[in-house]
């Protein structure tokens, strides 16, 4: 299920590795800036959180996008995949 990103999602989510030595840096100004930075999304399944993704608006034309992956991510790589490639699509 996809739903809009909210920034208690990034406090809830289990990061993969890789990303989960950054999470201290995840305050609250930072969990509520991205939301305010470009559209995000989230991506649930089975009750937990899978993968938080969205745009940070450079300027017109330019964003980078950004994405935090849940340990669980793996087995949703294809719907992760198409799920960014329809929330893109609609920008």
């Amino acid at each position: 299920m996809i739903v809009p990103f909210q920034p208690n999602h990034l406090r809830e989510i289990e990061a993969q590795d890789t990303q989960d030595m950054y999470s201290r840096q995840w305050n609250d100004l930072y969990c509520e800036a991205l939301p305010k930075s470009g559209p995000c999304f989230t991506l649930i399944k089975d009750g937990k959180i899978i993968c938080c993704c969205g745009l940070c608006q450079q300027w017109e034309g330019r964003a980078i996008v950004w994405s935090i992956m849940s340990k669980h991510s793996g087995r949703y790589m294809l719907e992760i995949t198409r799920a960014t490639l329809s929330f893109f699509k609609l920008r």
